[in-house]
């Protein structure tokens, strides 16, 4: 191979790790956002509801499902349950994209983490717990992630008899808003499918851009190593034959056109 040859190669071996890299940088920083949204969205809808405290409580199941209906508006978000405070279901909701299948227990999905704290989990095909990055969900595409939502509520939940105007007006006193307490969670399926498809827009832009540089910069490269290399060649055999006295013309040391 030429000595053209070899510095075209190694500038598109560059080019092409550099523009790999960029990809899959911007593939992480996508998903990540992507994932950070529907978690941020999720806790904004949920603080938007304060029925919500009032639904749980009388398990009303039809406006407990008008109110998940509102959660898979959420991108990525296939399916929405119900729990009371002890975790068992009053609820669910799924969209067209909702997987069907029985959930795993509350208590693995919620695990070690306080009871006011949301939390988000995802699980293998074992039900071990997974990692909810990019390359996980490369890997486990089909398996959804698991964000648990606490609700809360500035009553005793365990009081009987209680009107929604008990809720509403604990809710406006201080002293009662000062101790929250759970009086159940909304546990929001999403789907790594859906979040890997939203980003691919993104990453394949930034590919074909990454791509169509490189091959004009590797034109460029080419052009420039040519002339470069082909002056070289010539001085290289005027020197080889100036060195075994074959050479009988004078050299032109002069830039050639």
């Amino acid at each position: 191979m030429t000595i053209a040859g070899k510095i075209n190669v190694l500038f598109i071996a560059t080019a092409l790790v550099l523009v790999l890299a960029f990809a899959g940088f911007t593939a992480f920083r996508e998903y990540q956002f992507a994932l950070d949204r529907v978690v941020d969205l999720a806790l904004a809808e949920a603080a938007g509801q304060p029925e919500l405290q009032v639904d749980l409580y009388r398990r009303e199941d039809a406006r407990l499902q008008r109110a998940l209906a509102s959660f898979l508006a959420l991108p990525a978000v296939n399916s929405a349950v119900a729990r009371d405070g002890l975790g068992e279901a009053l609820a669910r909701r799924e969209d067209s994209n909702g997987s069907g299948a029985s959930q795993p227990p509350f208590k693995l999905l919620r695990g070690d983490v306080a009871a006011a704290e949301p939390h988000l989990l995802a699980l293998d095909a074992a039900l071990a717990p997974a990692d909810t990055g990019l390359w996980a969900a490369w890997r486990y595409t089909d398996l959804p992630m698991y964000l648990t939502l606490p609700v809360f509520t500035a009553v005793n939940p365990g009081q009987r008899g209680l009107t929604p105007q008990d809720f509403f007006v604990a809710q406006a006193d201080p002293e009662a808003n000062a101790s929250q307490r759970v009086i159940g969670y909304l546990q929001l399926e999403i789907s790594r499918a859906d979040l890997l498809a939203g980003i691919w827009p993104d990453v394949q832009r930034v590919f074909t851009v990454g791509l169509g540089l490189s091959a004009l910069c590797a034109l460029v490269v080419a052009l420039v190593t040519r002339r470069i290399t082909r002056d070289l060649a010539r001085l290289s055999r005027f020197a080889d034959e100036a060195a075994s006295g074959k050479l009988e013309t004078p050299v032109d040391m002069g830039a050639s056109s």
